[in-house]
């Protein structure tokens, strides 16, 4: 899935020409702490609110206050992942999209990304996570993969953080809930589990929803 995909084409945006007091309208209505600037269609910057809230005079233009405007934005082309990784990284509510001649194209807040990483299956169905603690030069998916679905369960999805200099936590997501059989062979085969999840309920579902996007967001 890409940027273009993903972008908010609904959302309106400023101009140079707007007021400031209309920026921090638009960001109250939307509850957003960034709001994307454009000219004639070509993407700006960033309005900032907390340098919106140093200003005295809020009927001032965008342009006349000379608040900065970062270009921050992702191509349309861009991953989903580019996309979060992104967002994580800088901080903010938003991030533009644009095409390669750098003319708006939409946007991506953070509920969008959440929106979007909810629908996906390592998170909506029920079944398991695990998390296996290991060193990046023992790090085989392959591997692993065959030990845990050698006791018949499957592997929905899967992705690794790291947690000190030489230390890397493996999660992977199962299509079941009974998965003792599946830790057994794991220690067997001199695996550290680190933690274990079970997803019972529709409470739990959206619970692992939010902690998946967590470590995926911290990567």
């Amino acid at each position: 899935m890409t940027a273009g995909e993903l972008a908010d084409v609904e959302l309106p945006v400023l101009e140079l020409v707007d007021t400031c007091d209309k920026a921090m309208s638009f960001m109250d209505e939307y509850k957003l702490s960034h709001f994307p600037v454009v000219n004639e269609n070509v993407f700006v910057g960033l309005v900032y609110e907390e340098d919106l809230f140093e200003f005295d005079d809020w009927s001032q233009t965008i342009a006349q206050s000379k608040t900065r405007l970062p270009n921050v934005s992702v191509n349309e082309h861009s991953h989903f992942f580019s996309v979060v990784r992104k967002l994580y990284t800088s901080k903010l509510s938003v991030i533009p999209v644009v095409d390669s001649k750098n003319f708006y194209k939409g946007v991506i807040t953070n509920d969008r990304v959440v929106q979007v990483f909810g629908s996906a299956s390592i998170v909506q169905d029920i079944g398991s996570v695990i998390e296996i603690e290991l060193a990046p030069n023992d790090y085989y998916l392959t591997e692993i993969s065959r030990i845990v679905e050698g006791t018949n369960v499957k592997i929905l999805g899967s992705y690794i953080r790291n947690i000190g200099e030489n230390k890397m936590v493996l999660t992977l997501k199962l299509n079941k809930q009974e998965v003792e059989e599946a830790l057994s062979a794991l220690d067997r085969f001199g695996y550290t589990v680190y933690a274990s999840y079970y997803l019972k309920s529709e409470d739990s579902v959206s619970q692992e929803r939010f902690d998946n996007l967590m470590r995926i967001l911290n990567f």
